[in-house]
């Protein structure tokens, strides 16, 4: 098991709090998984606590880095990633899940099996269906993170918990009003840094919202996914129509860098890759994935104005203002139709993007005003 420190938190009841009651909105009777690493058990078994609090029943996944890649590395291919009935009946009852990303170290990722993890991906993806339950994600700042990331673990908290506390009912209100702009888009395009576009349509596809909280009417329409921290508008964008280049001035995977990242999508999907560095570990990723791994998914507007940079955490990088994000792969979960074994999310610092004849963002300004350009 990893030595490891216990997170210092000055009032680790207060995010607890915010978690279950802002965030999650436990009702009475609901089921809530929660599952996080060994390294954050205090806040898991307060969250816990919380969710009782509210009448409902927490149950605790914990879990270490030793153990997950054990349990990749040390298992046969016949049984990796194969889930049995009566566990999956089990996930059907649960209403909420609360998932802290449990990696202590992304040195973790570099030592699993890269066949074997692709392996099991692929067979869980066998098992996906429409999701009922809500979903809330939260990554965690530790040490070895910050290592790999390149800055000290004192920048990395600062940044995590000032856009963690960012003002939820402001980033609520802006994302409302770049909801309104893509929603039925016939023609979105973005313009990189480097002055290429990429077009494509979203017609009549959910625009789903990211501010951390699940109101009744976001749940009632559909929309289970959220993170922490937050702040960021989405869509599947018509997998098709997707034609042109984007620009990813910098991708970060499993401790390396990609620079300057171009991808030409051809009817949606990516005809060309070029990159100044690290082009291979872009075209390896692809390799190790199956099904619509190399197909447009996704658009995301970053909103969260306490990221003040790209760092190399996805989750942290695709809410920086003035940012997007193109994933490409799997995106049935957001209403597109895609099934893969991958989900990658590429951000794009200083594009311009346009929804019709409505300016969202200019040069990585964003326009919330409700005007035309």
């Amino acid at each position: 098991m990893n030595n490891i420190n216990f997170p210092h938190i000055s009032d680790i009841d207060k995010v607890a709090e915010h978690i279950v009651n802002k965030c999650l909105r436990v009702k009475p009777n609901e089921i809530v998984n929660i599952r996080g690493g060994i390294h954050q058990y205090p806040l898991l078994t307060k969250i816990q606590i919380y969710v009782h609090k509210n009448g409902g029943y927490g149950i605790l996944d914990i879990r270490d880095d030793e153990t997950t890649i054990a349990l990749i590395n040390e298992i046969d291919d016949e049984h990796i990633g194969k889930i049995p009935k009566g566990i999956r009946d089990l996930q059907d009852q649960v209403d909420v899940e609360f998932i802290l990303y449990p990696n202590y170290s992304l040195a973790a990722d570099r030592r699993k099996d890269l066949k074997k993890n692709a392996l099991r991906n692929e067979r869980i993806a066998q098992y996906d269906k429409e999701r009922k339950s809500r979903a809330l994600i939260m990554e965690w700042p530790t040490a070895p993170k910050a290592e790999t990331y390149g800055i000290s673990l004192e920048k990395l908290e600062k940044i995590y918990w000032s856009a963690f506390w960012a003002d939820l009912d402001k980033l609520t209100s802006e994302a409302a009003v770049i909801k309104n702009k893509l929603q039925g888009a016939k023609k979105v395009t973005i313009t990189s840094e480097n002055g290429k576009t990429l077009e494509f349509a979203i017609n009549d596809r959910p625009i789903w919202v990211d501010t951390g909280c699940f109101t009744e009417d976001l749940v009632a329409a559909g929309d289970l996914t959220k993170n922490l921290p937050c702040g960021e508008v989405y869509c599947s964008p018509i997998e098709d129509s997707a034609n042109g280049n984007v620009l990813f001035q910098k991708v970060f995977h499993n401790g390396n860098w990609i620079r300057d990242l171009e991808l030409t999508f051809t009817n949606g999907r990516v005809s060309q890759v070029t990159a100044t560095e690290g082009k291979e570990i872009f075209e390896n990723v692809l390799k190790m994935h199956s099904g619509d791994k190399d197909c447009i998914a996704e658009l995301g507007i970053g909103l969260n104005p306490n990221v003040p940079e790209t760092i190399g955490n996805t989750l942290l990088d695709e809410k920086v203002v003035g940012s997007i994000h193109i994933a490409i792969g799997k995106n049935t979960m957001y209403g597109g139709i895609n099934k893969s074994s991958l989900h990658w999310d590429l951000v794009a610092m200083h594009p311009s993007v346009t929804a019709d004849d409505k300016t969202i963002m200019s040069k990585g300004k964003l326009e919330l005003t409700n005007g035309s350009q």
